[in-house]
């Protein structure tokens, strides 16, 4: 039987926002759900991939070679630990997909630095939301002067990532190079979620005030419905 840590507070991932505002309803209350009681397990993540990904970004040194390298490492893990094996070769998925669409990858920007500040909260009607980066986006205007974005890899292994989710994923990217302190001005096109299944880059939309407004909303609604969200339903049952 897994058991589940309850959160008190109204707080969601950005990526979890993502998914509630691009899904349906049922999608929309299994998000709530997941944010609200949180698996005390042991959950698997491509966090070891994304890390990886992220320092060749930031050290300009992408090297499919090198990749496919550090994925077979992964594959071959001999940890004595069986969840860790599994998320290894997870990883190792990821990494070997990233390696593969490299020739097709296209995100705009110069150059690439790690993120000054790890998580920035966007504390808006009652509701926290974590927003994340994985790496800062340089690039310069054609006035010659630096502007800056906020990025993430997202990968679901044989699925494109749905562009309606990356569309809100990456306003909320937006609101984090707006309000962390980053090189230059924050400029939309380079914030945005980078498709490792399909190399596509998602930028963040040019006219944003109306998909914040209706984030605002949602959170609001979320808020409101908190502590009323159920605990998940045992496996099984009707």
């Amino acid at each position: 039987m897994v058991n589940y840590t309850t959160r008190a507070e109204a707080q969601i991932t950005a990526s979890e926002m993502a998914e509630y505002m691009a899904g349906s309803e049922l999608k929309k209350n299994s998000v709530l759900v997941a944010a609200r009681h949180r698996p005390t397990v042991r959950v698997r993540s491509y966090g070891k991939a994304r890390k990886f990904l992220a320092a060749e970004l930031i050290g300009n040194s992408q090297d499919p070679a090198r990749i496919h390298e550090r994925a077979r490492r992964f594959r071959e893990s001999t940890s004595d630990d069986d969840f860790e094996r599994q998320e290894d070769r997870m990883n190792a998925d990821m990494l070997e997909r990233y390696a593969t669409v490299y020739p097709r990858i296209q995100i705009p920007g110069a150059s690439f630095v790690a993120p000054p500040q790890k998580n920035w909260v966007w504390d808006i009607s009652g509701l926290k939301i974590s927003i994340a980066p994985h790496f800062v986006i340089l690039d310069t205007n054609r006035a010659g002067e630096e502007i800056s974005g906020a990025g993430v890899f997202e990968y679901s292994k044989g699925k494109p990532y749905n562009p309606e989710t990356a569309r809100w994923f990456s306003t909320l990217l937006c609101l984090y190079a707006e309000n962390v302190p980053l090189r230059g001005e924050p400029a939309y096109r380079l914030s945005g979620c980078l498709d490792v299944q399909t190399g596509q880059f998602h930028p963040a939309p040019e006219r944003r005030t109306r998909l914040l407004q209706l984030m605002e909303a949602a959170a609001l609604a979320i808020a409101q419905r908190w502590s009323a969200i159920p605990r998940p339903r045992p496996a099984g049952s009707n």
